[in-house]
């Protein structure tokens, strides 16, 4: 069984709430699981936060560096994957900041991620098997995971009720000589470079982690649109390329999801 890690998010001092939900969601996937806490900062907060965490971890892993003193999702994967193991499977809340930073994280790791989970229904051999929610809720899909080389795991909060035990007399640990020197370099938009032989029209085969990464350019956010409420109602997602010059693999996939985020969007314009 892998080891199982829950990154834990705080402020002020304080872990949040989704700390101990953690620690249930860890449970499901392994009824003898003693997941490893793992916690980012800087500072005497970061180090309240670890010491409230031995009550319900047994192992609480600092990670203390200036360049973590406020939360950045790209300096965080850098340090996880210098700390943990590859092979693990490490749970994350998926809120805003648990979604910037798990799909990267995965890739740095070489893992499998799997997205808003709101519950587990334990190990079949090598593989995970959880429950998702999708396009807003409509539609619930399970899901068999594999996860022998680690996976990176997005759980919904609230979906899992912290457990009535005994605290825990943990340790923390300090792991921060492990990470070294951080530093921010945030590139918005990348593509990974296939080769000769790569499958490209089977998005559950991974392509090796040594591929080209090639940066297309950046996303500036430069304010507010005019008509923003309207616009909410008009724009929809679409994974299928429209633009000069790209075009979509064949992967069945993109054309079923293009179809669900198009009536999705047909429904939000009548409400």
């Amino acid at each position: 069984m892998a080891r199982i890690f829950a990154y834990i998010e705080h402020k002020g001092g304080v872990a949040d709430d989704s700390a101990a939900e953690l620690v249930a969601a860890a449970k499901k996937i392994d009824p003898a699981a003693s997941p490893t806490a793992v916690v980012t900062g800087w500072g005497a907060d970061l180090d309240a936060v670890c010491k409230s965490l031995t009550t319900s971890y047994a192992e609480v892993w600092k990670v203390a560096n200036e360049a973590l003193a406020y939360p950045n999702a790209e300096l965080v994967r850098k340090a996880l994957a210098k700390v943990v193991p590859h092979d693990s499977l490490v749970l994350v809340p998926h809120d805003h900041f648990g979604v910037d930073l798990a799909p990267g994280l995965s890739i740095q790791m070489n893992s499998t991620f799997v997205s808003d989970v709101v519950a587990i229904e334990g190990l079949d051999g090598p593989f995970l098997k959880v429950v998702r929610q999708e396009y807003g809720g409509q539609v619930s899909t399970h899901v068999r995971c594999e996860v022998s080389s680690g996976a990176v795991v997005n759980l919904r909060p609230g979906s899992f009720k912290p457990l009535e035990t005994a605290p825990v007399n943990g340790t923390v640990i300090d792991k921060s000589a492990d990470v070294g020197t951080l530093t921010s370099g945030r590139r918005y938009l990348n593509t990974v470079v296939a080769e000769a032989g790569d499958v490209v029209d089977d998005a559950t085969i991974h392509w090796p982690p040594d591929r080209e990464v090639m940066e297309l350019g950046t996303i500036e956010l430069t304010g507010p649109v005019a008509n923003d409420a309207a616009d909410q109602k008009h724009d929809i997602f679409d994974p299928i390329p429209r633009l000069p010059g790209i075009e979509p693999s064949g992967d069945p996939l993109l054309e079923l999801r293009a179809a669900i985020y198009l009536m999705s969007g047909r429904r939000r314009r009548a409400a």
